[in-house]
């Protein structure tokens, strides 16, 4: 309980002492005197005392035995001292002072009594005092001037419920109590039936005794984190005493499930009382895991340095040998930025199944998060995510998808935009890792610089519909730094052939000055012209001129060495700028056709969209000698000759492609959509659905190509269909959406020979002509490529989605939404946003069974060699074996291996206030299981949500 608690109480108490006891030159009024006010339901009382002198008007005059009533009828009175006036003996003694120079407002539903005889008050009917900060709101509230107390307290009604308990409020503090008792003089204080918050945790406690010191004395005190009047579980305390601002001492404490003592608790406690955060030591969690022994885990010190910034360092030992450490902060400044940052190192032994002897696994993991919350000119924001390749695996961490992840990515950026300019700016810093291959590319600095569209053109009177008003242009610029540890060479394979060898280097004290030296740097700039605008009313045309302009400061040149008959590439250092340009226009429309049928029910219209498209592109061959991005040399002794870039490998490429393009590109898309009215639907209002959302196929022809001009042709086709349709009275569709990709080759392929390499397996030679396929019979052509991707899913309606659910319940349904939903902290903020970022991490115990499915084929052949097929099948879903246990399950099926993917099941118990997880592997390389049990926090508790098992919790038992 505050402290503050009861000593507000002795100050609106002294106040009712100071206005109903008036005095006059020692004259107090005869206990005879009884004045009784009655009020209508609802009705308002406001009394003061100020400073003025205390009269008695002449027309007034009381006698000792005489009784006055006074009926009020008003629905505002206002009572003061200056309202009765008792005549004073000594006209030139000074009256005396009050002490209270405020207002406090009282309301009944019944009524308030002021009896002078019995010094006694009485508010009757959900009796609320407003003393600003303090409130206090109870059924009944009596106060007893002769005895010094006041005391508070609920009535039970005509079935046993008490209502109108108490509930005393200061500032943002509420404490909730079955009755109240203060005796103004000792300044002691008895509650009964007291119930506090402490940050998720409630503290019930039956009887609180309160000396002058303002310590607190407790009977029979529960803590939990539940939130129900009936706890399912707490840590029970016979006895409490609370030193407000220092500390309470608890004596033998246990834990107390489903009112079932256990045996876990202590003989005494000493928990320090602070409303801040503070510093403490955090308490090892004590296991096993199967391949690292008995394990003490994340033990450590917690720092507490304000409410913006916190430190915690932890550490594991394990038995079997291995440790690591973590160092973990987070830090906020209201509406500027929040963050956190987390430093991770491990040093494991795992056994060499080779040698037989114990290799030493060393691994460390960075990750800095930083948000501003301002929505100013300048932003700065960071995302950084380094580790070292083998930190994933070696840790043994519970998600498949994290063990597995193959890249990891960090930036650093600040953007800034000029207000009233067009003008922007951003800084960046980004680092990229294969975890697999273990390549690293880091661009640093890198620098951009844009101006929006800009209307030379366009008259600040006129309308733009003039079509040189809709010309624009704008401008971009790039420039970045990049260092990489993948070097790749040109070299000569065994047939002559130009290949590209790559080679990636660890990075380390040796190999950084070279890796530096053979860094990539650049600026690229670019300007597109551009207009749009209508012709013949239903047609659009899109003209385009785009400019690229790069610098490097060196160029690569290349020579042929006679004695080892290869090409040798020398660095040279000097400014070169590749510049390029091209043109392109484009012509398109759309066209409607509708057909409405004449019906009360079904389907009432349906929509057909096809919009055709044609453009014309053109760009010169750069690849020509007056340009001087190529160097032809020669490659072997036979006098071959190839030509190469003098910009091979820089960050920008190679500088524009050889060969003149002027290409004509056709395409075609359609979209096919209804309009459906179902039976069902007492809104009357028919539903749009879409039944094709994109079916279409394009193609180019280059017609300054020397061969094979007409590129082949792409097809597509996307649908998405049934969306949270219902199929019966309980199941309902997530949806079916269908994605289909697939590539034409127009041209004709001859065999020329084909090669057996053993009982299974030949090889075929062959080549590719330019004749057209439907020239020589073959139809259309080839199917070369072929994508196809179906996702559905089904699930049981949700639980009290009929409206059969309690009115009263505290239980919300996700089908509610959780845009409305209200948070009291800034924790509670983060989980509920960690929800809507990712929603499969949490159960939902309001769906009864989901299931969801992805199918994925991919196809490839070209000409007559033997086409590859993959697919992969990927399955997930829950079912609830009663409303509080869930299980869960993912898996899939390798059609290649012809057997499953890892499997995962989890099954869950919702003990409302509590999370018990069994998490299981099967089978497979991460073959695991894992058994948690937890509280959970009281939003996951209105929300009916568990929290699946952390990815970053190791497995074990």
């Amino acid at each position: 309980m505050n402290r503050f608690t009861l000593l507000q109480l002795v100050i609106f108490s002294a106040f009712f002492l100071l206005l109903f006891n008036f005095q006059a030159n020692s004259q107090i009024l005869p206990d005879s005197t009884r004045t009784s006010i009655q009020r209508s339901k609802g009705s308002l009382i406001s009394m003061s005392n100020d400073t003025i002198p205390v009269t008695v008007p002449d027309s007034v005059k009381l006698q000792p035995t005489e009784s006055v009533k006074t009926a009020v009828s008003d629905s505002s009175l206002v009572l003061t001292a200056d309202s009765v006036s008792i005549a004073r003996t000594d006209s030139l003694k000074k009256p005396p002072v009050g002490d209270i120079k405020t207002t406090v407002h009282y309301v009944a539903n019944d009524s308030i009594t002021l009896n002078m005889k019995t010094h006694n008050v009485k508010i009757y009917g959900s009796g609320k005092i407003d003393y600003k900060p303090i409130a206090l709101d109870a059924e009944e509230i009596n106060i007893n001037w002769e005895e010094n107390y006041m005391q508070a307290y609920g009535v039970a009604d005509s079935t046993g419920k008490v209502r109108g308990k108490p509930i005393f409020k200061n500032g943002s503090e509420v404490y909730e109590t079955e009755e109240i008792k203060y005796n103004f003089k000792t300044e002691k204080a008895t509650i009964s039936g007291l119930v506090t918050t402490q940050g998720d945790a409630f503290i019930h406690s039956d009887k609180v005794f309160k000396n002058a010191k303002g310590e607190l004395f407790n009977q029979t005190t529960l803590y939990t984190t539940c939130n129900l009047a009936h706890p399912h579980y707490s840590i029970r305390a016979t006895k409490v005493k609370v030193i407000p601002e220092k500390e309470m001492i608890s004596g033998p404490f246990n834990m107390i499930i489903h009112d079932v003592p256990t045996p876990l608790g202590f003989a005494f406690g000493m928990f320090p009382d602070q409303q801040n955060r503070t510093s403490g030591v955090i308490f090892p969690d004590f296991g096993e895991e199967t391949l690292r022994g008995f394990y003490l885990k994340n033990g450590g010190y917690y720092f507490a340095f304000n409410d913006y910034i916190n430190l915690d360092l932890t550490g594991d030992i394990y038995t079997k040998g291995g440790w690591a450490l973590r160092a973990g902060s987070q830090y906020y400044a209201r509406y500027r930025f929040r963050g956190n940052f987390t430093a991770n190192f491990t040093r494991f032994k795992q056994e060499n199944e080779t040698t037989l002897n114990d290799d030493i696994r060393n691994d460390f993991k960075l990750t800095w998060s930083h948000t501003p919350e301002t929505k100013g000119t300048g932003r700065f924001s960071a995302n950084v995510n380094y580790q070292t390749s083998t930190y994933n695996v070696n840790n043994q961490l519970y998600s498949v998808e994290e063990q597995t992840q193959a890249n990891a990515s960090s930036s650093v950026s600040y953007s800034k935009t000029f207000s009233g300019t067009p003008f922007s700016l951003g800084l960046s810093g980004r680092f990229n890792q294969n975890l697999k291959t273990k390549q690293a590319d880091l661009l640093l600095p890198d620098l951009t610089f844009n101006v929006q569209n800009i209307y030379p053109f366009k008259s600040k009177t006129s309308s733009g519909n003039k079509w040189y008003e809709k010309i624009n242009f704008r401008y971009s610029m790039a420039a970045t730094n990049k260092i990489t540890n993948k070097l790749s060479v040109s070299v000569l394979d065994d047939e002559g052939e130009l290949t590209t060898k790559d080679s990636i280097f660890d990075i380390n004290g040796e190999t950084l000055p070279y890796l530096l030296d053979q860094g990539s740097n650049g600026v690229k700039h670019s300007i597109p012209i551009s207009a749009s605008f209508k012709a013949l009313k239903y047609f659009t045309i899109s003209p385009s001129i785009n400019y690229d302009e790069i610098w490097y400061f060196k160029k690569l040149n290349y020579s042929y060495n006679d004695q080892t008959n290869e090409i040798e590439t020398d660095t040279v250092s000097g400014f070169n700028a590749i510049r390029s340009y091209s043109t392109s226009a484009s012509f398109n429309t759309r066209i409607y056709g509708t057909v409405v049928f004449k019906r009360e029910y079904g389907i009432q219209a349906i929509r057909h969209m096809m919009t055709p498209s044609i453009s014309y592109s053109y760009r010169p061959d750069f690849g020509d000698e007056k340009y001087g991005y190529y160097q032809t040399v020669q490659s072997d002794a036979e006098g071959n000759t190839r030509t190469l870039s003098h910009y091979s490998g820089f960050v920008y490429g190679a500088g524009p492609g050889m060969g003149e393009s002027s290409s004509i590109s056709l395409s075609i898309t359609n979209t096919l959509e209804m309009k459906y009215k179902s039976r069902k639907d007492t809104t009357g209002k028919a539903e749009k659905v879409a039944i094709l959302r994109n079916f279409g196929a394009s193609t180019s022809y280059n017609m300054a190509a020397e061969e094979f001009k007409l590129s082949p042709v792409s097809i597509r086709a996307t649908t998405d269909l049934l969306k949270n349709k219902e199929l019966g009275k309980s199941i309902k569709t997530t949806g079916l959406s269908l994605n289909f990709t697939g590539s034409i080759d127009p041209y004709v392929y001859h065999v020329d020979s084909i090669l057996n390499e053993g009982t299974d397996t030949e090889k075929i030679y062959q080549t590719k002509y330019d004749q057209y396929a439907w020239n020589n019979g073959q139809g259309l052509g080839r199917l070369s490529k072929l994508n196809i991707s179906v996702n559905t899913g089904f699930q049981a309606k949700q639980r009290g989605s009929s409206g059969t659910e309690s009115s009263g319940s505290s239980t919300r349904s996700l089908s509610q939404g959780v845009d409305n939903i209200e948070t009291n902290s800034f924790k509670e903020e983060a989980e509920l946003n960690e929800f809507i970022s990712n929603p499969d991490l949490y159960v939902d115990f309001n769906v009864p069974w989901s299931i969801r499915l992805t199918y994925n084929l991919n196809y490839s052949k070209t000409g007559f060699i033997e086409g590859k097929v993959t697919q992969s099948l990927r399955f997930n879903g829950d079912l609830s074996l009663t409303e509080k246990w869930k299980i869960t399950f993912q898996s899939g099926y390798d059609f290649e291996k012809k057997k499953f993917n890892e499997a995962r099941f989890n099954i869950v118990r919702d003990l409302h206030c509590w999370d018990m997880t069994l998490s299981w592997i099967p089978n497979g390389r991460y073959q695991s299981y894992n058994f948690t049990i937890k509280a959970k926090s009281s939003l996951l508790q209105d929300l009916k949500l568990s929290k699946k098992r952390n990815a970053s919790d190791s497995y074990g038992y």
